[in-house]
């Protein structure tokens, strides 16, 4: 996620979270919709938060056996 803040500096300001409590803090809403539909469209479930609904939260896939 870092990297993805150092390539798109003018559109990501900063990585939030811990562990798998991840985010990314977008410049603008416009970002974060335009994110979230490009990766509906690809199959990635997001969700945005924040008190403006700047950043997106990612949640990598958990796969349990039930071994």
């Amino acid at each position: 996620m870092d990297s993805l803040v150092a390539k798109f500096p003018t559109c990501i300001e900063q990585k939030r979270g811990r562990g798998l409590m991840a985010g990314l803090k977008c410049c603008s809403q416009a970002v974060v919709g335009r994110v979230h539909d490009v990766a509906f469209e690809n199959g990635l479930l997001i969700e945005s938060s924040g008190p403006n609904r700047d950043v997106i939260k990612v949640f990598p896939s958990i796969t349990i056996t039930n071994a």
